[in-house]
């Protein structure tokens, strides 16, 4: 092991790091590309850490730890790609494929995460799923790199198991709210029958766009995870979820967004009319339904 491995061993055992949080990132996903013979023992240092598992969570270091995942499967693909642009024929003719190499890699990366905590397992499956869809995008935009082509289909499934069953876990474990009447008008209203995956993936977006973190919960924390890469898998894996459940538990964190409607209160004093049929809402302090927004 060379030194700044084990200067970033060293930190991921630390509750208060003296490297920014960003470095240690940055060293996760280098090591976990680069790393020889196996990436599986770095992972599930990464799940298991103090620096991670330190209480309370934070969204900050649940991003990082979900970056530090994508970055290294985007390591690995280039680290792979470059080996063979540079290989002779006849090493590349004996050497595994990119998909097969990509493949084993992420199956050993998984098999380090397995067994971590729920929501570090969720941040960081959350990485590698996120990881191989870039390079699945990438690689459709660029045809020059049809050569290098990808296809992941046990690897990817595997991932997005692990991954369902990371949220289901989390569900189990913090059940806050579950018990509350504070979204049920809402779930009324937003229950299609037969629909709840497109539900989900609906409130999920809300979820990003508004950056919603109202609840300093493990479980408000870890919807937010999830919402980067829920609504991407295969609609087939929310099978395994109770989504009744899960779309209570989103609506909850939905919910104090809007404040009982509070802020419509106004609404009415703020309206201008422009044209003969058009209206708008002047965005200015001169507003009383932006005062009231800003309050809220």
């Amino acid at each position: 092991m060379d030194r700044a491995y084990t200067n970033l061993l060293a930190h991921l055992r630390s509750a208060d790091p003296i490297l920014p949080l960003t470095t240690i990132q940055s060293a996760l996903a280098h090591y976990l590309a680069h790393i020889s013979p196996l990436p599986t023992p770095l992972a599930a240092s990464a799940v298991s850490s103090t620096l991670y598992l330190v209480q309370p969570f934070t969204s900050d270091r649940l991003q990082s730890l979900l970056t530090a995942f994508r970055h290294a499967t985007h390591l690995r693909y280039s680290k792979k790609k470059n080996d063979i642009k540079n290989g002779s024929r006849l090493v590349n003719l004996f050497s595994s494929s990119i998909n097969a190499t990509l493949g084993q890699w992420i199956d050993n990366v998984v098999k380090g995460i397995q067994g971590g905590h729920p929501i570090l397992r969720l941040s960081s499956l959350s990485g590698l799923l996120l990881g191989i869809l870039d390079l699945e995008a990438n690689l459709k935009e660029n045809q020059s790199d049809e050569a290098f082509s990808l296809y992941l289909g046990n690897s990817k499934n595997g991932v997005e198991q692990e991954l369902m069953m990371a949220v289901a876990e989390i569900m189990d474990t913090y059940p806050y709210g579950l018990t509350s009447d504070l979204a049920s008008d809402w779930e009324k209203e937003f229950q299609p029958a037969g629909q709840g995956e497109y539900l989900i993936s609906f409130l999920f977006d809300a979820i990003l766009k508004n950056g919603i973190l109202f609840l300093q919960d493990v479980l408000t924390l870890a919807l937010i995870i999830a919402a980067q890469s829920l609504p991407l898998m295969s609609q087939t894996q929310f099978n395994i979820l109770p989504l009744p459940t899960l779309n209570h538990l989103v609506l909850m964190t939905l919910s104090p967004l809007f404040c009982g409607g509070r802020f419509l209160h106004d609404l009415s004093t703020s309206i201008m009319q422009q044209d003969e049929y058009k209206i708008s809402i002047p965005v200015s302090w001169d507003s009383s339904l932006v005062r009231t927004v800003n309050q809220y």
